[in-house]
């Protein structure tokens, strides 16, 4: 309500400011004449597009860091060899793409060697975490992709 007032009292000042006298015609290349009808726009949040809403950071996704995935959540597509070595290119459970070096811990496991065709892990427990008495190597292959 408070903001149809102010507008309203805009409007009735418009030829006020706008240095205009009964019967003279604005000037359509006064500045004033310009910022006063430009800026005049009632905000309704009920439109289909909100200029408050638009343009923020999605917060609930969080980042991925490790100790937060495990083994069997990932698909493997693929390998990167740098200067640094190799990297594993994965896809989560939430379907984004990873790069992740030797050495990356999971949950249950970490990544031990990434060779020309598959990558292998060592697994463990993940309520006893890496100090688990057993552990045991796993192989997976790259996934291919079609027609090979």
């Amino acid at each position: 309500m408070r903001c149809k007032a102010t507008a309203v009292m805009l409007l009735a000042a418009a030829p006020y400011l706008c240095g205009q006298e009964k019967g003279r015609a604005a000037d359509p290349n006064d500045i004033r004449t310009f910022l006063i009808e430009s800026q005049i726009v009632e905000y309704r949040p009920k439109h289909d597009r909100d200029p408050f809403g638009a343009a923020q950071e999605d917060k609930s996704r969080p980042v991925v860091e490790q100790g937060d995935m495990m083994i069997d959540e990932i698909t493997i597509l693929g390998r990167i060899v740098a200067k640094k070595g190799a990297s594993l290119i994965v896809l989560d459970s939430r379907q984004d793409k990873k790069l992740l070096p030797v050495g990356f811990r999971f949950r249950d496991g970490e990544i031990t060697d990434i060779t020309n065709t598959a990558a292998v892990f060592t697994m463990w427990d993940p309520t006893l975490g890496p100090r688990a008495p057993v552990k045991r190597t796993v192989t997976k292959h790259f996934k291919r992709e079609d027609g090979k």
